[in-house]
């Protein structure tokens, strides 16, 4: 049963891993696709932003006009009244007041154009920093996946490896083995042969009546009669 138990938790073990592999994965790829239009959204917002821009100027342009025509009049309107031409004069100062209401709205629109755009700009910016940092967060889990997966081919091919060693280590075992017995064969088989030449020498010799010889009857009894 505990063995059972056991299989059972490396086997969820191994679904939760493969389970986290997909996610960061996904995760990954769904990074990079908001990178993928978060340049492009800031690439669009940098025209908007310059059109916009572009509009700003025209108005400080336009309320520049203005200031260039008020004086104008104005310095008009003082010769005429200087020469009592007090009609021709009315109408110019009259032209001086509706320069100056008309800047006032130019130079409102200009004011709060400029405003927005610099605004607008702060968060472009802002957003491109945040860009980049999601890019560099991006590859740095582009790497850990890379490290991730050349651990799993590590770990997949220890067993293997030391498998492999364990084999040769028990063939060259048995080899030396049968080696050691071949030897010890060897040995035998010499010892035997040197035994073998000694039994014929000592069998030659006997024949030759030199040595030790066996005791016969006959000589018990010279033995017996001499005493």
């Amino acid at each position: 049963m505990s063995i059972l138990k056991s299989l059972m938790t490396a086997l969820r073990g191994n679904v939760s891993n493969a389970g986290e592999a997909i996610i960061d994965h996904q995760a990954i790829t769904i990074l990079e696709q908001e990178i993928r239009d978060g340049k492009s959204s800031i690439a669009k917002s940098y025209v908007s932003i310059r059109n916009l821009k572009a509009q700003a100027i025209k108005l400080q342009t336009q309320v520049s006009d203005i200031d260039e025509d008020i004086v104008s009049y104005t310095t008009k309107a003082k010769q005429l009244v200087s020469e009592e031409k007090m009609d021709l004069a009315q109408k110019t100062a009259q032209r001086v007041a509706d320069l100056t209401n008309q800047r006032v709205g130019v130079k409102e629109n200009a004011d709060n154009l400029t405003g927005q755009v610099d605004m607008l700009l702060s968060k472009v910016k802002t957003f491109e920093t945040q860009l980049q940092q999601d890019q560099i967060d991006l590859e740095q889990l582009k790497t850990f996946e890379a490290v991730y997966k050349v651990q799993q081919q590590v770990i997949s091919s220890t067993p293997s490896v030391n498998s492999d060693r364990k084999r040769i280590e028990r063939a060259k075992n048995r080899v030396k083995q049968r080696q050691e017995n071949v030897e010890a064969k060897m040995a035998a088989d010499d010892w035997m042969s040197e035994a073998t030449k000694a039994d014929d020498l000592d069998s030659q010799l006997a024949a030759a009546g030199i040595g030790e010889t066996g005791t016969s009857a006959d000589d018990i009894l010279a033995s017996l009669t001499k005493s």
